[in-house]
């Protein structure tokens, strides 16, 4: 095989996501085997093995905080459309990770330090839903509307979640809510006045310090993509 030709089919190797409260336990995204799948890498270790083996691969996974579960993506022959699975960082068998939530499209994530988390849904019959799932419970659903909508993040002390959603009916430039896990409202910010004006907003991230309710945020109020620091209190 040529140089030139080595050179394209030479494996790629994404960028380590890291969980929050052990970094050494990681997980990254490689085509080694051909389709892009899931690895774990314990840094602390060196080890590094396979996590999904699926015909279509798989890309999107993420880590719990405390590094003890792999979450990951099943969808069907890379439609997109599936439930969330588990899997333990040491490995082991994959479980549903989400009891009682039907097949959707995925509309975000945020996993809890307590084991909490909140999904988002998104179906053509249902529209938009989002759900805080508890340990041992089934899901509440918090939120439902036709226009899109996704979870954005969870406070690091679990008691606030941020939602981008387009109840303006303008899909391109989304809006956001911060709620209480019992789905209360606590703050909206809109930058389309009603979906009058192209202007988004992106949730980037709440504060990783415990009572510190402020949010990174996306906007585009200068004419391109900009951080500024939102407290919805």
């Amino acid at each position: 095989m040529p140089d030139w030709e080595k050179r394209f089919r030479a494996p790629r190797i994404g960028l380590p996501d890291w969980a929050e409260d052990a970094p050494d336990r990681s997980l990254f995204v490689s085509n080694a085997t051909g389709t892009f799948e899931l690895y774990a890498w314990d840094r602390a270790t060196g080890s590094q093995r396979q996590v999904t083996d699926r015909p279509n691969g798989t890309t999107d996974g993420t880590l719990s905080p405390d590094g003890r579960w792999i979450w990951w993506f099943s969808d069907t022959d890379g439609d997109e459309f599936g439930v969330w699975m588990r899997q333990p960082f040491e490995g082991g068998a994959d479980e549903p990770a989400t009891p009682g939530l039907a097949a959707s499209y995925p509309g975000g994530l945020a996993i809890g330090r307590d084991g909490t988390t909140v999904v988002g849904c998104s179906t053509d019959e249902e529209g938009s839903t989002v759900h805080v799932v508890r340990p041992g419970e089934p899901p509440v659903e918090i939120y439902r509307h036709r226009e899109s909508a996704g979870v954005g993040d969870l406070s690091h002390d679990g008691s606030l979640i941020a939602l981008e959603h387009t109840e303006h009916g303008d899909a391109m430039h989304s809006a956001i809510r911060v709620v209480r896990p019992d789905g209360s409202t606590v703050a909206e910010l809109d930058d389309t006045n009603g979906g009058t004006e192209e202007l988004g907003l992106s949730v980037m991230g709440f504060a990783p310090v415990d009572g510190d309710a402020r949010l990174l945020v996306g906007h585009q109020r200068r004419g391109r993509w900009e951080p500024m620091l939102w407290d919805p209190l």
